[in-house]
């Protein structure tokens, strides 16, 4: 995240600068609109979510059905594209496309089959309010800018935190993801089949093993609070960066408000892609 606005338009991060200023100040007035309702409207029952009723062996099974593929797809992948001694930034980026694809392809087909192998009663609907996709996007949009402020001050506060740790001495694993790289380095196919895959498939397919998935069977077992900070918290780990795990924690808590708020997944997946969406225009601006 750019901590200042560089001095000259031709430095590299000017241009994401003055993105992510306009963002945080339209986010600012999205977060004001937010409250607003809330007070407004402070007696509406949110049409929530209704909890997942499977026992703790089940979600047990669910749990590691997806741990175990997370595992396995990498090395999966890498027996369906072989990479070269010396590969190309390109296929490089075309690695990437490949393990996405598997990824994600294999944890959506393990949602439904697992699903399927429930008895139809204990198959409660994904959501609870029919809601179109044009206006899942509007409201995921609202959400989207309201959560950019949030997103600001956590970023900088951990980002001082880290740095009060580093000069303590204590050594952190910290490392940017490799999905700037790789949108930087993709060739124009490789670049639109990343872009489909963190803008399209990741965030159903996220939304799904996480929030309709993981949050709803929390929300069976234990109070609605606690299964958001759960549900939040192993999606954030999930992603394996200390650097943006709190980032990605609060996000989660963000997916789940919006879920328990407008009563249908589709706001969530909504507000998911445009977050990785906003990421991939951050990395484009960057070099341009």
């Amino acid at each position: 995240m750019p901590e200042f606005l560089p001095e000259s338009w031709s430095d590299p991060g000017f241009l994401p600068a003055v993105y992510s200023l306009c963002l945080a100040a339209a986010g600012m007035v999205a977060l004001a609109i937010l409250l607003y309702r809330r007070h407004r409207y402070s007696g509406y029952k949110w049409p929530g979510v209704e909890g997942w009723n499977i026992d703790w062996l089940e979600a047990s099974g669910f749990f590691l059905l997806f741990f175990s593929w997370s595992l396995l797809a990498g090395t999966v992948s890498r027996k369906v594209l072989v990479l070269p001694e010396n590969p190309s930034d390109n296929l490089l980026a075309w690695q990437a496309v490949t393990d996405g694809a598997i990824l994600q392809g294999g944890m959506l087909l393990l949602f439904f089959l697992f699903t399927l192998s429930l008895p139809f009663l204990r198959r409660p609907p994904l959501s609870r309010e029919k809601l179109g996709w044009k206006s899942a996007l509007g409201t995921g949009f609202l959400y989207f800018l309201a959560f950019i402020p949030v997103r600001f001050a956590v970023e900088i506060a951990w980002t001082a935190f880290l740095g009060q740790l580093s000069r303590m001495g204590v050594s952190l694993p910290m490392q940017e993801q490799d999905i700037a790289g790789n949108f930087a380095s993709a060739g124009p196919l490789a670049f639109t089949a990343l872009l489909v895959l963190a803008v399209c498939v990741a965030p159903v397919v996220e939304e799904l093993v996480f929030r309709a998935g993981l949050y709803r069977f929390f929300k069976s077992r234990m109070a609605g609070r606690t299964a958001i900070v759960l549900a939040s918290a192993l999606f954030g780990l999930a992603h394996l960066n200390v650097l943006v795990f709190p980032t990605l924690f609060l996000f989660g808590m963000a997916l789940c408000l919006a879920y328990e708020a407008t009563g249908s997944l589709r706001v969530p997946i909504a507000l998911h892609a445009l977050f990785n969406l906003n990421s991939i225009v951050l990395i484009a601006l960057s070099h341009t």
